[in-house]
């Protein structure tokens, strides 16, 4: 059994590589997530990478119970993962990508009149 396995997910042409590390006292392979909560990543298209253990937004609708609010990302209907089982993915509200973009547009345009200014 290899120690250490790498996996990839993507979305949206934006890939990221996770180390699977083998426990031999367990016999399974464990995960080296991110934390997106302390170190955000975003794909081309502005979503939020998130980890389904991650606390819910206040966008949150609950995958599961619609009446019931949702805990964690994982349990909601927005978060979208590449595989079933899957422990990370990308939250697919509106409201959190609009948020990025306007954030990446501001980012740029500051950026474009610094330039002029120099």
């Amino acid at each position: 059994m290899p120690k250490t396995i790498v996996r990839s997910f993507s979305f949206d042409g934006d890939v990221l590589e996770v180390v699977f590390r083998y426990d031999d006292t367990l016999g399974i392979h464990f995960g080296d997530y991110p934390d997106f909560e302390e170190t955000p990543r975003y794909t081309p298209k502005g979503r939020p990478w998130v980890n389904a253990m991650q606390d819910a937004c206040i966008h949150g609708i609950n995958h599961f119970e619609e009446a019931r609010q949702c805990l964690d990302c994982g349990s909601c209907w927005f978060y979208l993962k590449e595989h079933p089982g899957d422990l990370i993915g990308i939250c697919k509200n509106e409201h959190r990508q609009k948020r990025m973009m306007n954030l990446h547009a501001a980012q740029t345009e500051r950026t474009m009149n610094n330039e002029t200014e120099n």
